[in-house]
């Protein structure tokens, strides 16, 4: 299932509502001997009204929240969270290990089961991140002292109001700057918050997971959340220019368009089911490397002009592509055009 709709509605407060009604009926649609389902959405769909719907319908969900709304969950030091087991060798998969802490609350409007994680690779990697941006911030804003004096940098107001430009790059009371004015010179400090970046150092590492099947054990809460990566990695998919290519859209109507995302989502459909055949015969590959390497597959027509005779030949192929060729069946092509061709 896909819609297509405008891209300046909010996802959680008018989309999300809409299309949760559309799901249920599509579900019912085809979930024949299907008797649990289970939706999986983040924390940019979050909203009341959404809940609302979505709880009045037979489903279960799994989502997440946002730490900035429920700050008390990481207040929870990790002495009170415990090693995950993942289940069907999912530890041996992860290379990293997951710790969580498990209650029940009250979360957009219901009593949930709320499950905080964490792990030391992302705590790494948001940290990571956190130190370059403000890296990145404090060249800015030395490149902003060492123009004091210049053209257009001559005034307190105007030295203000560029730092005040470089504050709103970086989180919310992260820098304290002064800009002050002494017997005619400017003068520009700046410095990191220490509270406040104590307190951001705190979510690093953690995501909020909630959702409405109390059944089920940690294990299988974080394993159906993280399957939404699939998804995701099918819109990259869409938007990538060597792959299904959504963009550009040289259309202008909104029916031109829906149709152009249609033959879009159709092209990703078939590459899943051409992947999954190919699974099923146990070549395991990504739709990158299967794209890639049935790419490379090619036929040869040569003909002899000085006699009625026609080759077909096929160029040399690896192991994978050899058992791409077979379990496709693509050898009928060959057999195909060598009978036009005679």
């Amino acid at each position: 299932m896909h819609q297509t709709y405008e891209g300046n509605r909010h996802d959680a407060k008018k989309k999300f509502p809409e299309i949760i009604s559309k799901l249920a009926d599509r579900l019912v649609l085809f979930s024949k001997n299907v008797y649990k389902v289970t939706i999986v959405f983040d924390k940019g769909n979050n909203s009341k009204v959404s809940m609302e719907l979505l709880d009045d319908t037979p489903y279960h969900f799994v989502g997440s929240l946002k730490p900035y709304n429920y700050k008390h969950f990481m207040e929870i030091t990790l002495e009170n969270f415990q090693l995950v087991p993942m289940e069907n060798g999912e530890e041996e998969k992860k290379k990293d290990d997951i710790y969580a802490y498990r209650t029940r609350e009250e979360a957009l409007g219901a009593e949930r089961t709320v499950v905080v994680t964490y792990e030391q690779k992302l705590y790494n990697r948001n940290l990571k991140t956190f130190i370059k941006g403000i890296e990145k911030r404090k060249k800015e804003f030395e490149e902003l002292e060492s123009n004091i004096g210049r053209r257009r940098y001559r005034t307190k107001s105007a030295i203000q109001k560029k730092a005040e430009k470089i504050q709103a790059k970086a989180l919310k009371g992260l820098f304290d700057v002064e800009v002050a004015e002494k017997e005619g010179n400017i003068t520009l400090d700046y410095a990191v918050n220490k509270t406040v970046y104590n307190e951001k150092l705190k979510s690093f590492g953690k995501m909020i997971l909630f959702t409405n099947n109390h059944e089920w054990s940690t294990a299988q809460i974080i394993r159906v959340y993280r399957g939404k990566a699939k998804i995701e990695d099918d819109f990259k998919r869409m938007k990538s220019p060597i792959m299904i290519s959504i963009e550009p859209v040289f259309h202008w109507t909104d029916q031109k368009i829906r149709v152009h995302v249609f033959c879009c989502v159709l092209a990703l459909m078939l590459l899943l089911l051409l992947k999954r055949k190919l699974q099923r015969a146990d070549v395991k590959l990504s739709l990158e490397r299967m794209i890639e390497e049935l790419s490379d597959v090619q036929l040869s027509v040569i003909k002899f002009y000085d006699m009625d005779k026609r080759l077909c030949l096929l160029n040399d192929m690896n192991e994978v592509q050899k058992a791409m060729f077979d379990v496709l069946d693509l050898m009928r092509y060959k057999k195909l055009v060598s009978t036009k061709l005679h």
